[in-house]
């Protein structure tokens, strides 16, 4: 909590996000009731300015790709963190999103103009992206 302090003594709000998962789902109490303890959310108030705190599941791409097997569901989420967690609401299902998905017909196909674009991940694999040709309103992708 040394680098709250900093911030706080400097008029800088802290924000704090919490990744939940299903192994770690127990212990978010603990981290609210620390927020709590510690009175932030007054302190950041009396700068004038307001306290955003929020659990997040994270994604699923990346390094948190290795955590798949340990992702929350929204059924197993803890009801009292309901208020904590960003767009609780709006959170969906992996198999809602997929049916959404099945017959979605939108992509994006960025545009970096004439640049070469390399991509290179933490396992150094390398994705290409090369420029995009437009010949009578028709995108072509080489």
């Amino acid at each position: 909590m040394n680098a709250t302090e900093i911030l706080l003594n400097n008029g800088i709000a802290p924000r704090y996000q919490y990744f939940i998962n299903e192994d770690n789902k127990d212990e978010v109490e603990h981290f609210m009731k620390l927020i709590e303890n510690l009175h932030i959310n007054e302190r950041v108030q009396a700068l004038g300015m307001s306290f955003r705190s929020f659990i997040n599941p994270g994604t699923c791409d990346r390094e948190n790709e290795n955590l798949y097997q340990v992702r929350i569901n929204k059924s197993s989420l803890p009801v009292k963190l309901k208020n904590y967690i960003l767009d609780y609401d709006e959170l969906m299902s992996e198999q809602e999103l997929v049916e959404i998905l099945k017959n979605d017909q939108a992509f994006y196909v960025p545009d970096y103009g004439d640049s070469i674009v390399l991509n290179i991940n933490n396992k150094l694999d390398v994705f290409i992206i090369l420029p995009i040709c437009k010949m009578n309103g028709i995108l072509e992708i080489f």
